[in-house]
């Protein structure tokens, strides 16, 4: 994978861990509003079917009324044991998706680490090669220069070869080099 390839992946990775949270949380204060609707509607029922009930009973006789409220306690208690446990079930779900978002923000920052880990990893491994290309090309430039002047001062000079050998038109009377004094100056091509 090249940089930019990891680097476009890790937008997308990003940005898909963005949406993610996003929708996350919104469900979050759906859930939120949701219970806290459910709480009341629990919590003002009773109330509202005593009112309602006391309204009608007033109205009916007495033995009725005696009779009607024993009827509507058993059920009025029923629906309140049922909004208790929907309300148990609620806050069991919300635990639920609390502790599952707190997983997957885990491992949304676990990801977070490996990606720059790749990418810091990719980018050492670039420098590192990039420096030993350096090198590389240092000594192999050098080396051409060397070799550039050698062929500078070949061809300069009056040689050719004989019989297979190196030969050279030498100044006789031209300064001596080397520690036997073996080396005498090549003639120039121009003189």
């Amino acid at each position: 994978m090249n940089q930019p390839d990891v680097m476009a992946l890790a937008s997308k990775a990003a940005l898909l861990m963005e949406q993610f949270e996003r929708r996350c949380v919104e469900l979050e204060r759906q859930q939120r509003q949701l219970a806290q609707q459910l709480e009341q509607v629990a919590q003002s029922l009773p109330g509202v079917v005593v009112r309602s009930a006391q309204e009608t009973l007033q109205r009916v006789p007495d033995t009725l009324i005696r009779q009607v409220q024993n009827g509507l306690d058993q059920p009025v208690a029923g629906f309140e044991r049922q909004l208790q446990q929907a309300g148990t079930s609620l806050a069991e779900g919300a635990q639920a998706l609390s502790a599952q978002l707190r997983r997957i923000e885990r491992l949304q920052q676990g990801l977070l680490w490996k990606t720059a880990a790749v990418t810091l990893g990719s980018l050492l491994l670039l420098l590192a090669g990039g420096g030993w290309l350096l090198l590389q090309y240092r000594h192999d430039i050098s080396d051409n220069q060397l070799r550039a002047e050698l062929l500078r001062a070949y061809n300069q000079a009056d040689v050719t070869l004989c019989e297979g050998r190196l030969c050279a038109n030498v100044e006789a009377r031209g300064a001596v080099y080397g520690d036997r004094h073996q080396y005498r100056l090549v003639r120039s091509r121009a003189d």
